[in-house]
């Protein structure tokens, strides 16, 4: 395990493109040991990033540093 530092925020309008990547990420691979590609893809058209979250600040941004 290599020693990191964990820093936390509220998230801003300005992390959006960096959130939906990541919950790209997260719906390709984290779901690939339970459902198929067209089970995936599903999973695409109703899962989304809810953007109120961040404007209401319950939004959190969490970035490592080594």
């Amino acid at each position: 395990m290599t020693n990191e530092t964990l820093t936390h925020r509220l998230a801003r309008r300005d992390d959006l493109e960096a959130l939906k990547a990541l919950m790209d990420a997260a719906i390709s691979e984290n779901q690939k040991a339970f459902l198929d590609e067209s089970q995936i893809a599903s999973s695409r058209a109703i899962m989304g990033l809810d953007t109120q979250l961040i404007d209401d600040e319950h939004q959190v941004h969490v970035d490592s540093k080594k």
